[in-house]
């Protein structure tokens, strides 16, 4: 038992230390007015973290994506979305004008230079390389038997990656990433957290067209 649990607290970290390479060394070296590079570097980072988990995964038998997609799971991906909304009703409330994030400006930078590649990063990529991340091996095998630590690192994280500017894009970023783990720590199921980030980000990039 300890062996295993030690094999994926290796392998757990050794997948977010890939993405934390992917997304902050590339970052440095690509030049900051070539966005269109810089979402290209971006996107070969996220695709061979993604690649480099699911062999690990399948050569230890880590089973990070145990489980099927049933339709009850449906309620999770739909709900998930409203609770969202309702914090960002919370949000306008409390912080009146929303601002937009360093992660943001970049995505509309993005978006001015290739829409659908950006689209297409938006929806898919990065939600499923998040979850994969964040709640797959953060919360399923870092902190596999502490799952309130785990929670608490993924949600803070997940916040911290989205470059936040001020308060209420903290405040944003952190709710995604407590109704995500949410959605995680209940079904357990890393597809049904993804298809939650991938509905809610598919709505979010109406904003980019």
């Amino acid at each position: 038992m300890k062996k295993s649990l030690s094999k994926e607290l290796s392998i757990g970290l050794l997948i977010f230390v890939l993405y934390a390479i992917s997304q902050n060394i590339l970052p440095i070296i690509v030049p900051k007015e070539n966005e269109s590079f810089a979402m290209t570097a971006s996107i070969i980072g996220y695709v061979c973290t993604f690649i480099a988990a699911i062999i690990l995964s399948k050569k230890f038998d880590l089973k990070l994506y145990s489980g099927r997609f049933e339709k009850k799971h449906i309620l999770y991906v739909v709900g998930s979305f409203a609770l969202i909304v309702v914090f960002n009703l919370v949000s306008l409330l409390i912080f009146k004008k929303p601002t937009e994030s360093e992660n943001q400006m970049a995505l509309q930078e993005m978006a001015s230079e290739s829409l659908w590649s950006t689209i297409g990063y938006t929806v898919i990529i990065a939600p499923i390389v998040e979850e994969l991340v964040f709640r797959g091996s953060i919360m399923g095998l870092i902190f596999k038997k502490s799952k309130w630590i785990g929670f608490a690192v993924s949600v803070i994280l997940f916040t911290i990656i989205h470059s936040p500017t001020d308060l209420e894009s903290v405040y944003r970023y952190a709710t995604m990433g407590i109704v995500f783990s949410g959605v995680y720590m209940t079904t357990k199921n890393l597809k049904v957290s993804t298809a939650s980030h991938i509905f809610n980000n598919m709505i979010a990039s109406i904003n980019l067209l």
